[in-house]
């Protein structure tokens, strides 16, 4: 679960800037309050309002570049430093993230140059008490330099391997982390931080598709049956649905023979690194999964089932659903990860194609769950959901850019006078919390001018 995230010097952000989900004042929706390990309570959800422009969705981009840098490797902040000062190019960036996994907290991050890793740090944290070094790899007269517990390397073998990560294996680009992770010699803490940021950290943006959605729905059948129920229940126009199986020289046709051969030789790679199946999006959008069954090549799919004339169930393709309906079953992942599981789930613009009485059933739903065990963290315009009969208010940020272009996001909770049966959307849209565009005076900008111009 998310503790915190910090970051500075990228996008929109300057100084040290601070997201948490740690509980404020309010005592009331005590079912919104994870306490995952002792002493330290957590928040289920926390939603991000802000103009556009304001930095909410930069807030999301620095954690999937943390994300990814992690997971997939090196990515060179050059460019996304924070622009609005010349020096900046050549300070570090920094990312900082601190959760709870496998019963323990942990403060993970780094320094990063346009080059290199400068600084990276992984410490146990715990309320009350100093935090514990796991690892601390730093720079010092240009030679890579790592501090390890002692605890962890008490053996000559473990020392071994630290003298071999500092003097040689261990690139300037290299996280330690994904290193000590990979790595065939168990260490444990990298390990579990490792599988925190690369498997319950998750994030979607507006015109993001996850992939695998059809494999997870034939081989789990609660998030099949949580699926359907979802589906049908929030006045999608859909009954039922179901999987479809046809073999693949059925569902691409008999007159391209090469793409045939170029779909079977893509599973034989899949199945040679050890993968049963392999994925991929039509040209109208849809995901479908190709797998061996029975001895044969066949093509799965999703087909939504509609009420018709006379009661009758009539099949769609996910390429004849609208928009919104397209971006629910996006979603349908995240929140079955965060009411199963200890996921984090963020959502950039969560709003993106769905009907606001529709978003504001869905969150609030999630919200009313007293059975959740993850948390759902999103970025919105969307006003209908500024609703403290199902939130608290420390569950809302906004995000605000100063003169000098620099991002700050401030809980709601740190507003005077917030009272509990206070009316938030009409205090947001009226300008009370900032956060909302500044338009200048309208009645000044004569775009008739510039459309007679035009003819």
């Amino acid at each position: 679960m998310l503790v915190r995230f910090t970051v500075s010097n990228f996008l929109s952000f300057k100084e040290p800037t601070e997201f948490n989900m740690l509980t404020g004042s309010p005592r009331r929706l005590m079912h919104h309050v994870y306490e995952p390990v002792k002493g330290l309570e957590l928040l289920k959800m926390a939603a991000v309002y802000g103009a556009n422009g304001a930095g909410k969705s930069n807030l999301v981009k620095a954690m999937v570049f943390m994300r990814n840098l992690v997971t997939h490797g090196w990515q060179s902040p050059k460019g996304m430093q924070y622009q609005l000062e010349s020096s900046r190019e050549e300070k570090a960036s920094t990312f900082e993230v601190e959760f709870v996994c496998e019963g323990s907290s942990y403060l993970y991050g780094f320094d990063l140059l346009s080059a290199s890793i400068s600084e990276e740090w992984l410490y146990r944290t715990q309320a009350g008490k100093p935090d514990e070094i796991v690892f601390h790899r730093y720079t010092q007269a240009g030679k890579t330099q790592i501090k390890v517990a002692n605890a962890l390397i008490n053996t000559p073998e473990q020392q071994l391997r630290f003298q071999l990560y500092e003097q040689e294996i261990l690139k300037d680009t290299d996280t330690l982390l994904q290193v000590l992770a990979i790595s065939k010699a168990p260490f444990e803490p990298a390990q579990a931080v490792h599988r925190w940021i690369t498997k319950l950290w998750i994030v979607l943006f507006p015109h993001s598709q996850p992939l695998g959605l059809v494999w997870d729905l034939i081989s789990n059948p609660d998030f099949f049956q949580f699926a359907k129920e979802m589906m049908c229940t929030f006045h999608t126009g859909i009954s039922d649905i179901k999987i479809e199986t046809q073999s693949l020289t059925d569902f691409f046709g008999h007159d391209d023979p090469a793409l045939l051969q170029r779909m079977e030789s893509d599973l034989a790679k899949a199945e040679s690194v050890g993968k049963s199946f392999y994925i991929r999006n039509t040209i109208m959008g849809e995901e479908i999964l190709i797998i061996r069954e029975n001895g044969r090549s066949v093509v799965k799919r999703i087909i939504p089932l509609h009420r018709g004339q006379g009661d009758a169930l009539v099949p769609f393709t996910i390429s004849q659903e609208s928009d919104g309906t397209r971006r629910l079953l996006d979603l349908i992942p995240a929140f079955f990860g965060a009411i199963q599981g200890p996921a984090t789930i963020i959502i950039d613009e969560i709003e993106q194609t769905i009907h606001p009485v529709l978003l504001h059933e869905l969150v609030s739903k999630f919200a009313m769950d007293p059975k959740t065990k993850g948390q759902l963290v999103f970025t919105t315009h969307e006003a209908h959901l500024l609703d403290q009969e199902y939130m608290r208010s420390d569950e809302f940020w906004f995000a605000e850019k100063n003169k000098h272009g620099a991002t700050s996001l401030t809980p709601l909770s740190d507003f005077k006078d917030v009272r509990y049966d206070l009316d938030l959307r009409k205090g947001y849209l009226m300008g009370r919390f900032g956060a909302i565009p500044f338009t200048g005076d309208l009645r000044h900008f004569n775009w008739d001018v510039y459309a007679e111009a035009e003819r």
